[in-house]
């Protein structure tokens, strides 16, 4: 930050003891600087910039007269300069943070321009085109050189995805199983535009994020619902089952009950009209009996 006790500093070319130009080279002084000369030129002027003088001038009573305003002006743009600065050095920083947070990101990122050739990747990406394809990343390659050569579905594939991003301008989100080194992994992968400051679609950025463990619960989840429809569904068919088991159960004991009514019915009806038959053959045997019994009217 500017020295704030040191407006500016003005420095004559001619010093009692040297150059004000060799003053200016081994000042440390954080400040704007002026030089004065009785005489000027081009080279002169590129020699002070160099230096480090924010401006210089040639002594007259008009430079002098206007001293003020200029000094004003060289301070407005060593402000303008500090701020840049500033600005320039948490661009820095803030690069520096990104830089450091994706390189050591876990999953494979990437960028390509409208043309598919690859403008940035990080080591992730890097390291699994190594164990994909046994081949080594460049910047400015295409994309799709990095797929396999017997694959023309899947260059077809990444090549549409790739161009409806370029063509729309959104976000697009697919899903990938990847086998690596003998394990399935589910890959969620992000393809989101690169607009330029004049609204202009320039490339696609990739992020991809390992959704394996997602799609194993999810699975986990689907199959007990399986399960548990299928012991929903069976428990249904299970009550219909006992539901027909006892209406069946119930209509036997009632056609049972019937026929036993009928069987009583009719024991009762054969056998009582068989005793009563009986009982009138024998009750005509006894009036026999009885009628000869009696002595005999004289005719």
């Amino acid at each position: 930050m500017p020295d704030k006790s040191i407006y500016a500093v003005i420095v004559d070319w001619n010093l009692p003891d040297g150059h004000g130009m060799d003053l200016l080279r081994r000042v440390t002084v954080h400040a704007h600087y002026l030089l004065m000369t009785s005489f000027g030129n081009e080279s002169l002027a590129v020699e002070a910039m160099k230096a480090g003088a924010m401006d210089y001038i040639v002594k007259s009573p008009e430079e002098f007269i206007r001293m003020p305003n200029t000094v004003q002006r060289i301070a407005r743009e060593w402000a303008n300069i500090d701020k840049r600065k500033i600005a320039e050095e948490a661009l820095r920083k803030s690069e520096g943070q990104l830089r450091a947070l994706i390189d050591n990101a876990n999953e494979p990122i990437w960028s390509i321009d409208s043309s598919y050739h690859l403008l940035a990747v990080i080591s992730a990406f890097q390291a699994l085109i190594q164990v994909l394809t046994h081949k080594n990343v460049f910047l400015g390659a295409n994309i799709l050189d990095y797929l396999p050569d017997d694959s023309s579905t899947q260059r077809s594939m990444w090549k549409e995805y790739y161009d409806s991003v370029l063509r729309s301008g959104k976000q697009r989100i697919v899903e990938q199983q990847q086998e690596i080194e003998g394990k399935l992994i589910d890959y969620e992968i992000a393809l989101n535009p690169i607009i330029s400051s004049s609204h202009e679609i320039t490339g696609v950025v990739v992020f991809t994020r390992d959704v394996s463990e997602r799609k194993r619960s999810e699975r986990v989840l689907r199959e007990r619902e399986e399960k548990l429809n299928a012991a929903l569904i069976e428990k249904s068919r299970l009550v219909e089952e006992l539901e027909r088991q006892k209406t069946m159960t119930l209509q036997a004991v009632i056609e049972g009950q019937e026929h036993e009514r009928s069987r009583i019915a009719k024991d009762l009806h054969d056998g009582v009209g068989q005793m009563l038959s009986v009982i009138k053959i024998g009750m005509s045997s006894v009036e026999d009996k009885i009628a000869t019994w009696l002595p005999q009217e004289a005719s």
